[in-house]
């Protein structure tokens, strides 16, 4: 004798009470740990900017304390030379910039924020740039007596961030969809 499948199997309870929550938590965690990632390669991302300028913020504080120009100009030049600078600049004590390396048009924006910096010390902040993002990190110039002179600002591209962000969210959604068929 035969008895008609019943909607309440076996296989369907497994599915219902094992497997679905298993693929919901799975999916929470993956999420969960995606943007963790995400947030963590940012930041990376945002040092990298800030160990360019404090890697050429000694010879640009003493330049600039001895009003050497050329001195200035050839740090800026050289930062600018590394793949990741978008430009660098650098404002005189009353935040007017005196020099730069890369795209010559910091938002008024940018120099209010370089005016503010002089005083709060170093911070980072992004800016849309004719519709590109631009991620600025501001770094004080002082002088031998410790006296705020001047200010660096190091510039990258937002789309650097945005790329290699999407590459990383491709490859964990991807894990997370061949561990999902896996299940």
């Amino acid at each position: 004798m035969v008895f008609p499948a019943s909607p309440y199997s076996l296989r369907t309870a497994l599915l219902g009470f094992v497997l679905f929550p298993l693929l919901l938590v799975v999916m929470l965690a993956g999420w969960s740990g995606l943007r963790s990632l995400e947030s963590q390669v940012e930041m990376r991302m945002q040092q990298d900017i800030e160990l360019v300028a404090r890697a050429i913020q000694l010879p640009l504080s003493d330049a600039l304390a001895r009003d050497r120009r050329g001195q200035i100009q050839q740090a800026l030049d050289s930062a600018f030379r590394i793949d990741q600078v978008y430009g660098a600049y650098v404002y005189d004590d009353s935040g007017e910039l005196i020099a730069a390396s890369g795209p010559r048009s910091p938002s008024m924006e940018r120099r209010r924020d370089a005016r503010l910096a002089t005083v709060t010390g170093t911070h980072g902040a992004y800016d849309d740039r004719g519709g590109d993002e631009v991620y600025s990190f501001f770094m004080p110039l002082t002088d031998a007596g410790g006296r705020i002179n001047g200010l660096l600002q190091v510039t990258r591209h937002g789309s650097d961030f945005r790329d290699d962000l999407a590459q990383v969210r491709s490859r964990a959604l991807l894990a997370l969809a061949a561990l999902s068929l896996l299940l």
